[in-house]
């Protein structure tokens, strides 16, 4: 009522008109769900981490002239419970977790994974990643696009 009083201010029509272009509005029927999203491209390490060894992992880009642009550089070293830690730099918003480095960059078309132990070369893979886009918090309530690729430490 208060509002509709102070809408009655401005002149009756006026006011009139606002409260029945109010009504007319419809609402928000979209229930979003809280689904969190990792946006970008996850890289799993899965190996068989001896306690002693320390990887060294290079995340780069390869560009159409092919050149290789490093974007991460990660060493991933048993954790105290026989998993794996993986620590990284880089210039890119990334996050680590366990095995799992996640660049939040949806435009990576192919990447260059190399892991060295010792200075040594003991794997190393192009990946072409297959990005998809989802709704995941459900209709209308926004994008989340992401890929996964696996390397594998022998």
């Amino acid at each position: 009522m208060i509002l509709l009083s102070r809408l009655m201010g401005w002149g009756r029509t006026r006011g009139l008109l606002l409260v029945a272009l109010l009504l007319a509005v419809p609402s928000c029927q979209t229930a979003c769900g809280l689904v969190g999203c990792a946006q970008g491209l996850s890289i799993t390490f899965d190996a068989n981490f001896n306690q002693a060894a320390t990887y060294d992992v290079v995340v780069s880009v390869v560009t159409a002239t092919p050149e290789t642009v490093p974007i991460a550089t990660c060493t991933l070293v048993a954790s105290d419970g026989g998993g794996a830690q993986l620590l990284c730099g880089s210039q890119e918003a990334h996050s680590e977790q366990s095995n799992t480095l996640r660049i939040e960059d949806t435009t990576l078309a192919k990447v260059l994974v190399s892991v060295s132990l010792g200075g040594n070369t003991v794997a190393e893979q192009t990946f072409e990643p297959a990005y998809t886009t989802a709704e995941i918090n459900g209709p209308g309530c926004g994008t989340c696009t992401s890929a996964s690729i696996q390397m594998t430490i022998p």
